[in-house]
């Protein structure tokens, strides 16, 4: 197995870790064990598995049923019911291990991030049951070269209950 992810959750007051990496259970009973269909344009197509390695901003995924360990996500193209959605990647710059700072970075990151995805009206839609969370390196991750954070709009009560982006909803 290549490494691990956390899942966090950030509310404006809290923030909540949900789920690592490294499967232990595979996702793929939920899918038969299928990869993910993408398109040219690299956009999933038809529902199956990503590797959490090679998620990619716009992916529609199925996170909520989850198991605390992973290596792959179900994804579902947009159209269909899911409840997060890979609004931004980036890496980290610490030089060393460090889960507050980089849950610091993360947070400051994806906060910003969900404005200029969704659009500066999203607070608006988390009262629709929105919010933004993220993938972030552990330590065992990071001693493989993990550096990526995967910021996240999601729902906040983990309900299939997006049917189309949530990209510019805000606006």
């Amino acid at each position: 197995m290549r490494g691990q992810r956390i899942l966090v959750a950030t509310t404006v007051a809290f923030l909540t870790s949900l789920m690592s990496g490294c499967s232990t259970v595979s996702i793929s009973d939920y899918f038969g064990g299928d990869d993910a269909g993408r398109d040219a344009e690299a956009q999933v197509t038809e529902a199956g598995d990503v590797d959490a390695f090679e998620l990619q901003v716009g992916d529609c995924l199925l996170s909520a049923d989850l198991a605390e360990e992973f290596s792959e996500v179900p994804a579902v193209p947009c159209d269909q019911p899911h409840d997060t959605e890979v609004m931004r990647l980036f890496d980290v710059s610490e030089p060393t291990f460090d889960d507050v700072a980089i849950a610091e970075a993360a947070d400051e990151q994806c906060a910003s991030a969900i404005e200029s995805y969704v659009g500066p009206n999203w607070v608006t839609i988390l009262a629709e049951d929105l919010t933004y969370g993220y993938l972030a390196p552990t330590q065992e991750s990071w001693s493989s070269g993990d550096r990526e954070i995967v910021c996240l709009a999601q729902t906040v009560s983990g309900a299939s209950s997006l049917t189309s982006t949530v990209k510019g909803t805000g606006q």
